[in-house]
Protein backbone atom coordinates (compact mmCIF):
# COMPACT_ATOMS: atom_id res chain seq x y z
CA UNK A 1 0.00 0.00 0.00
CA UNK A 2 1.17 3.47 -0.47
CA UNK A 3 0.30 5.78 2.54
CA UNK A 4 -0.63 9.35 2.74
CA UNK A 5 -0.87 9.61 6.92
CA UNK A 6 -3.43 7.24 7.53
CA UNK A 7 -5.03 7.55 4.07
CA UNK A 8 -3.84 4.06 1.78
CA UNK A 9 -4.17 3.83 -1.93
CA UNK A 10 -3.77 -0.13 -2.77
CA UNK A 11 -0.26 -0.97 -5.17
CA UNK A 12 -2.95 -2.62 -7.60
CA UNK A 13 -4.99 0.62 -8.51
CA UNK A 14 -1.24 2.88 -9.16
CA UNK A 15 -0.03 -0.06 -10.96
CA UNK A 16 -3.20 -0.40 -13.24
CA UNK A 17 -2.76 3.40 -13.28
CA UNK A 18 -0.13 3.49 -14.72
CA UNK A 19 -0.20 0.50 -17.07
CA UNK A 20 -3.57 2.17 -18.57
CA UNK A 21 -1.46 5.37 -19.25
CA UNK A 22 1.36 3.42 -20.76
CA UNK A 23 -1.51 1.66 -23.12
CA UNK A 24 -3.11 5.08 -23.93
CA UNK A 25 0.33 6.52 -24.70
CA UNK A 26 1.53 3.31 -26.67
CA UNK A 27 -1.53 3.68 -29.18
CA UNK A 28 -0.42 7.34 -29.10
CA UNK A 29 2.83 6.59 -30.34
CA UNK A 30 2.18 3.36 -32.61
CA UNK A 31 -1.22 3.98 -33.97
CA UNK A 32 -1.98 7.76 -34.18
CA UNK A 33 0.95 9.41 -34.78
CA UNK A 34 1.60 7.44 -37.91
CA UNK A 35 -1.57 8.62 -39.14
CA UNK A 36 -1.46 12.25 -38.12
CA UNK A 37 2.36 12.20 -40.21
CA UNK A 38 0.67 11.27 -43.09
CA UNK A 39 -2.11 13.64 -42.74
CA UNK A 40 0.73 16.24 -42.49
CA UNK A 41 2.40 14.99 -46.06
CA UNK A 42 -1.00 13.88 -47.95
CA UNK A 43 -3.59 16.03 -46.76
CA UNK A 44 -6.65 15.82 -45.10
CA UNK A 45 -8.08 12.35 -47.24
CA UNK A 46 -11.13 10.67 -46.15
CA UNK A 47 -9.44 7.40 -46.03
CA UNK A 48 -7.01 8.75 -43.42
CA UNK A 49 -9.45 10.45 -41.61
CA UNK A 50 -11.79 7.37 -40.81
CA UNK A 51 -8.39 5.95 -40.09
CA UNK A 52 -7.77 7.96 -37.36
CA UNK A 53 -11.73 8.22 -36.23
CA UNK A 54 -11.67 4.15 -36.06
CA UNK A 55 -8.80 3.57 -34.17
CA UNK A 56 -9.13 6.56 -31.63
CA UNK A 57 -11.17 4.58 -29.37
CA UNK A 58 -8.15 2.42 -28.71
CA UNK A 59 -6.77 5.55 -26.87
CA UNK A 60 -9.58 6.96 -25.42
CA UNK A 61 -10.81 3.40 -23.52
CA UNK A 62 -7.61 3.48 -21.17
CA UNK A 63 -8.15 7.15 -20.59
CA UNK A 64 -11.63 6.73 -19.13
CA UNK A 65 -10.64 3.32 -17.36
CA UNK A 66 -7.49 5.35 -15.92
CA UNK A 67 -10.06 8.27 -15.19
CA UNK A 68 -12.95 6.18 -13.63
CA UNK A 69 -10.11 4.61 -11.55
CA UNK A 70 -8.52 7.39 -10.13
CA UNK A 71 -12.06 8.92 -9.15
CA UNK A 72 -12.68 5.52 -7.67
CA UNK A 73 -9.62 5.26 -5.77
CA UNK A 74 -9.85 9.19 -4.55
CA UNK A 75 -13.84 8.66 -3.13
CA UNK A 76 -11.87 5.31 -0.85
CA UNK A 77 -9.53 8.01 0.22
CA UNK A 78 -12.30 10.49 0.86
CA UNK A 79 -14.57 8.11 2.65
CA UNK A 80 -11.50 7.00 4.75
CA UNK A 81 -11.10 10.36 5.92
CA UNK A 82 -14.62 10.76 7.07
CA UNK A 83 -14.52 8.02 9.19
CA UNK A 84 -11.47 8.63 10.46
CA UNK A 85 -13.03 12.14 11.37
CA UNK A 86 -16.10 10.93 12.91
CA UNK A 87 -13.95 8.64 14.69
CA UNK A 88 -11.80 11.49 16.04
CA UNK A 89 -15.47 13.36 16.82
CA UNK A 90 -16.74 10.26 18.67
CA UNK A 91 -13.41 9.81 20.81
CA UNK A 92 -14.58 10.57 24.47
CA UNK A 93 -12.43 12.57 26.32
Amino acid sequence: MIDAGSFAVERWVVVLGIGLALGAFLSTAFIQYPIHTQLEIQGNTPELLSRLMATDWIRNLPEFARAALYVWALSRVVNLSEHSERAVILTPQ
